[in-house]
Order: structure tokens, then C-alpha cells, then sequence
């Protein structure tokens, strides 16, 4: 047999300082993949010599094919996966990497061999594709919820991170007919259910973010609670937050980026912009303020949008309970708000003024103690301007920031238009800015990694997936669907079209082959498949917490109207009856913070479901002669001091 030609050889180095970082790096990258900066990258399935170089000189050296093209940003390049170790290239005993990061691996090319994602758990093999390619078990997380869970209809995929009170996952949204979506789902921790102070703060999350639609907010599609816990899918924003970006900076010892500032702060004040003038559907100004404006709640995608996120403290300036907590960081509050009084757009004004100096300078403005003391001493007078640390930064941004941040707020800046008017200014001396390429030269390799990642995930969660309940009408009449599309296309049909006589001929005959048993059955096919629809449409509005209102769509009046069809079919009992139960709890909860008016429309709602229900009947007299006694416009009692 004749030689086979020469590979192309690849060369990658790897920064390991030690063998046993050597180890732990190598098996990482088998299961991983190789990324290969390149403007000029071989083709998919292309299979290469790759050289592996140590910092000491030592090479491993093995065949492998490429799997994927990668662009982050400016950069190019392919990732490839190892298939085969050269003989001897390796002088010592390679260990199977740690699990504590599930084994990422790409699709590969119809052409090329697929390489086993996962070592051997003795040594790693010579034949890399020798390895078994067992799944990696599926990582358990707090309050009992572990990966590849359902809540509702988001399966969790990744938990990407967490505070004292909530925390944040990938997750998996299916919409029906194959069609998936990645959303982030915000979820309280289990000590934190609907009933609590902080429960009630989530909700009031939802109802404000679900309003908000602007390219610079991050969008909020659905809301909920599932396993005692609220939770709200959002727009899974891939990249980084602003946090993360200042931190690499200062790790890499880069200087400010004084055009990055600006662009983040012009992006950022449109979002505040429209937050604050946001109106409810009547016209009248909802008042809204943030109140946590902060590196961790700017986003940068990976193409270099900016959005804001995180509206879980923000509050109308009307002296709601929400408004009356004291949330936020204190290295970037406003001196009247680390005091406590009611909020007021400048509050977001100061938040982003601090963004800016520490953007502009690398920087906290309040470095050192920010305890709620410490702050409040060191704002009483103005502190000094960016360019007293970075002399770089031009005196109209020194003056941006300063006014923005002036411990008098009669004297910042009276909203985000004008400071974004300030910096658009400003912006035509620094410059404007790729912040995706920012994003590429910052964080270039890894997004390709977190994108490889998702995909795998995606691939282990389609495994994990419950097998969906089968809508009858839909499943019944796909077949049928799709032979009246192929029939349309046919000679036949074509036939048809142009003698209108040969279709009334065709008709006749269909109707009596069918005969009087057919029509019956069409007619018992058509109620089957029209309860069904009724059935699944109510299982969907309450997959996305759509229960009641009005129009006439919502969980309860489909199921009503299924009821109505087939009064004794169970299907149709057992969700109205849960339903009822449902609006019965939320009755209690609400009459648990004294909120009669939401009480009266949960028991009402109970009540319609199920009206044989005593104690839904029983409180809603009890709320009516509670309003009689203390009059019809205090439905409402005032929140407890």
C-alpha cells in the first residue's frame, strides 16, 4: 500500500508551567478541542499533524481533524479535535482530567471521524477515539433542583451564577414543531418563595420587566413559579458583563479604554432614558428608576451589544413597599439613596457617573471600605476628576463625571437625555468604539469555548428530555396536511383544476363510498380534535402562567369551553379542578399581605373554575363586608412601618 501524502502540521503551544498542569490541560483540550488562531483555516473534516509544545521544550504530537471555523470577534481561526497519539510522543503518564466541567465537543463534519468526547478513566489511550463516550452525569445544585430539570417548560441546562437571593440558569425552552430557544431563568432560592418579602420584590421584577421592550434593556419573555420558586426567562445575553470586562483589563495591565467608556455610557443612558420615561398603557409615567446601576448589571454580548439587566430592585418613585427597601451596592449609591428616601432618576444618574470614572480611570470611585458609613463620610464633598488618575481623560468627560456624580443631586444632571448629550459630545474627541471587538480581543477563545459548550449541552439535554403529551388534533392531522400538499402538486390535481365538473364528479363519489357511518365518523373525528386543541391551548397558557383575564384566551376559558364540550371527560375535570385549587392558594397569599383587591379576583376566578367551592364564597363575603365597613376605596390596607 503507498504512503498517504503529508498532513499539514499544526503547532500549538500550551503555557503549562508544570507536568501535572500539563496533565490536567491536555486531557482538558481531548475532551475540548484545540483552537488554532488562523486567518486562513482548513476545511471541515481537514485532517492535520498537530504539534502540542510545552514551555520546556517537549512536544506531543498525534493526528487530528478539524471541526469547526471560529471568528470572535476579529479573530479567526478552527477548533480541532485530536483523534491519534503518535507513538512514543508522550514520556509520561497522562491522568484523566477532573469532571468538574462537563466535557465539551463539536459536531463533526459527515466526512470526518467522530472523536470521543471523554478519556479513559486509568490513562488516556493511544487511539483517542478508543475512548468510551459515556455521558458525563448530570451536576446537582442547591434546593434539590439538579441539571436537565423541568420547570414548566425550561429545562435547566447550566447554572450561570447566583447572589444571596436568587440565582440565574441556562436553560432550554421548547416552543413546539422542533423549535428551541435559549433563555437565562431567573429563579429565588427555595427559602425565598412567593409568600416572602423578597418573593413579592421578584414579582414586582416581573411586572415591570415584562413592559419593557428597548435594544438596550434585556428583554423578559415569560414568568412563573415552579417548584416553590418564582422565576422569570429572559433573553440569554452570550459574553460578559462589564465587571468581568474591567477585571481582564486590569489583569492584562491594559490603559483605560477611554472610547469604550463613552460607548458604554451613551448605550447605557439609553436604556435609563427610556426606563424613566416609560408609560403605562393608560398614558400615565410609571416613574421607574433602576437603582442598582453597576458593572455586574451591564452586559456585553459577544457582538458587542450593551443592555442593561436586572430590574429586580427597581421601583416607581410613589412610595410602593419595593420602594421603601434599601437595595443596591453602596459603591455606586447616591448619597440621599445609602440614606433612604424616595427614588429619583438622578439615583441611576450617580450610579452610571461611578461607571464612567471607573471605566475611565480602571478604578472603583469609592476604592477601599464601602460600607454604608464609610461612604456616606467620604460623599459629603466632591471627589477628584478621572484625569487626576488617568491624565488622558479630556476635561469634558472629567466634566461628564463630575456632575454626574455631584453629592448635591440639585446640581447632576436632571436625566440620562442630558448626560448622554454630554457624552455624544465627548465621544467625537476619544472616538467611537468596537465593542465587539473589544469582546473578541478580551475574551476571544473562551466565548468560542462557551459557545462549543452549549452545544454540547444542547445535545445531552435533548436526551434528558421527557417525552412531550401527543396533541391528538395536531398528530391526527399532520399526515393528512401533508398528503393534501402532495396531492396539490400532482397531475391529477392540476387534472381537477381545470374541469371543474370532473371535481363535483369526484365529491359524489367520495360521499357515497363513505356513506352515512363516514360522515359520522368525520363528525366524531372533528369534536375529538377540537376538545383536544382546547386541552393542549390550556396547557400552554398555563405553561406560561397565562391563567385568566380578559379576551377570552387564557387557561380558564379554554377548559371551560372543553368542560362545556364533554362534561364528564376527566382530562378536562382534573385541570379545572387543579386550577380552581391554584386561585384558591393565591387568594390566601394575597389576604396573607392584606391585599383584598387581588384576593377578591383570585377567589372570583376559583369561583368561576369550580362554583361549588365554599371557602372561596366565604372569603369573598368576608372581603365585601370588610369594604362596607371601612369603605370601598380602601380595599388595600396600608403596608405594615
Amino acid at each position: 500500500m503507498a504512503d498517504r501524502d503529508p498532513l499539514p502540521v499544526i503547532r500549538v503551544k500550551l503555557a503549562c508551567a508544570d507536568e501535572p498542569q500539563f496533565q490536567t490541560e491536555f486531557a482538558s483540550r481531548i475532551a475540548e478541542g484545540f483552537f488554532v488562531p488562523t486567518e486562513s483555516p482548513q476545511a471541515l473534516g481537514q485532517r492535520l499533524s498537530l504539534e502540542l509544545e510545552l514551555l520546556d521544550g517537549k512536544a506531543v504530537r498525534g493526528e487530528a481533524v478539524v471541526m469547526r471555523h471560529g471568528q470572535p470577534g476579529k479573530r479567526s481561526g478552527m477548533l480541532v479535535h485530536l483523534l491519534e497519539l503518535a507513538p512514543d510522543s508522550v514520556q509520561f503518564p497522562l491522568k484523566p482530567h477532573s469532571q468538574a466541567r462537563p466535557p465539551v465537543f463539536a459536531t463533526p463534519a459527515p466526512s470526518a471521524p467522530a472523536p470521543s468526547p471523554t478519556p479513559r478513566p486509568d490513562a488516556l489511550p493511544t487511539r483517542v477515539q478508543d475512548a468510551p463516550a459515556g455521558p458525563a452525569a448530570p451536576e446537582e445544585w442547591s434546593g434539590g433542583l439538579r441539571q436537565f430539570d423541568v420547570l414548566r417548560s425550561y429545562q435547566l441546562l447550566k447554572r450561570l451564577g447566583g447572589g444571596g437571593m436568587a440565582e440565574v440558569f441556562l436553560a432550554r425552552s421548547t416552543l413546539g414543531e422542533g423549535v428551541e430557544k435559549l433563555v437565562a431563568l431567573k429563579t429565588t432560592l427555595p427559602q425565598f418563595g412567593p409568600d416572602t418579602p423578597f418573593g413579592a420584590l421578584f414579582l414586582n421584577e416581573a411586572r415591570i420587566s415584562v413592559t419593557l421592550q428597548h435594544p438596550n434593556v434585556v428583554q423578559v419573555f415569560d414568568y412563573g413559579e415552579a417548584a416553590g420558586r418564582p422565576f422569570l426567562a429572559m433573553e440569554f445575553v452570550p459574553g460578559r458583563n462589564l465587571g468581568n470586562v474591567l477585571r481582564r483589563m486590569q489583569e492584562r495591565g491594559l490603559e483605560p479604554r477611554l472610547d469604550l467608556a463613552v460607548a458604554v455610557g451613551i448605550e447605557v443612558c439609553k436604556a435609563l432614558e427610556y426606563v424613566h420615561e416609560k408609560k403605562d398603557l393608560d398614558g400615565k409615567p410609571l416613574s421607574l428608576v433602576h437603582r442598582d446601576v453597576s458593572p455586574g448589571n451591564v452586559i456585553f454580548s459577544e457582538r458587542g451589544e450593551v443592555k442593561v439587566v436586572d430590574f429586580g430592585v427597581a421601583a416607581a418613585s410613589t412610595g410602593t413597599r419595593a420602594a421603601e427597601m434599601l437595595v443596591g451596592k453602596y459603591a455606586y449609591m447616591a448619597p440621599e439613596q445609602a440614606k433612604g428616601s424616595v427614588p429619583a432618576p438622578n439615583w441611576d444618574i450617580y450610579g452610571l457617573g461611578a461607571v464612567l470614572h471607573e471605566m475611565s480611570t480602571l478604578r472603583p470611585l469609592f476604592a477601599g471600605d464601602t460600607s454604608k458609613e464609610a461612604i456616606l463620610e467620604r460623599r459629603k464633598e466632591r471627589h477628584l476628576p478621572p484625569s487626576s488618575v488617568n491624565a488622558a481623560v479630556p476635561a469634558a468627560l472629567d466634566r461628564a463625571v463630575l456632575t454626574a456624580t455631584d453629592p448635591d443631586s440639585s446640581r447632576r444632571y436632571a436625566s440620562a437625555r442630558e448626560l448622554r448629550q454630554a457624552l455624544d459630545a465627548v465621544q467625537g474627541r476619544v472616538g467611537r468604539c468596537d465593542c465587539g471587538a473589544v469582546m473578541g480581543e478580551l475574551f476571544g477563545d473562551e466565548l468560542i469555548h462557551d459557545q462549543m459548550q452549549i452545544e454540547a449541552l444542547m445535545v445531552r439535554a435533548r436526551r434528558h428530555s421527557p417525552r412531550a403529551p401527543l396533541d391528538s388534533g395536531t398528530t391526527v392531522l399532520r399526515p393528512l396536511r401533508r398528503l393534501r400538499r402532495r396531492l396539490a402538486s400532482t397531475r391529477f390535481a392540476m387534472e381537477l383544476a381545470r374541469r371543474p365538473r370532473l371535481v363535483w364528479a369526484v365529491a359524489a363519489l367520495l360521499v357515497l363510498a363513505l356513506g352515512g357511518g363516514g360522515f359520522l365518523g368525520v363528525r366524531s373525528y372533528r369534536r375529538e380534535a377540537a376538545f383536544a386543541s382546547r386541552i393542549a391551548l390550556a396547557d400552554e397558557r398555563i405553561a406560561s402562567g397565562r391563567l385568566v383575564g380578559a379576551g377570552g384566551d387564557e387557561a380558564l376559558d379554554h377548559l371551560l369551553e372543553a368542560r362545556k364540550a364533554r362534561p364528564d371527560d376527566p382530562r378536562a375535570l382534573e385541570r379545572v379542578r387543579s386550577l380552581a385549587d391554584k386561585f384558591e392558594e393565591l387568594g390566601q397569599l394575597a389576604l396573607s399581605r392584606e391585599d383584598r383587591a387581588e384576593a377578591a379576583v383570585h377567589f372570583e376566578a376559583s369561583l368561576k373554575a369550580d362554583p361549588g367551592r365554599a371557602k372561596p364564597a366565604q372569603r369573598l363575603e368576608e372581603i365585601e363586608k370588610w369594604i362596607r365597613e371601612h369603605g370601598a376605596g380602601k380595599v388595600r390596607a396600608s403596608p405594615a412601618p
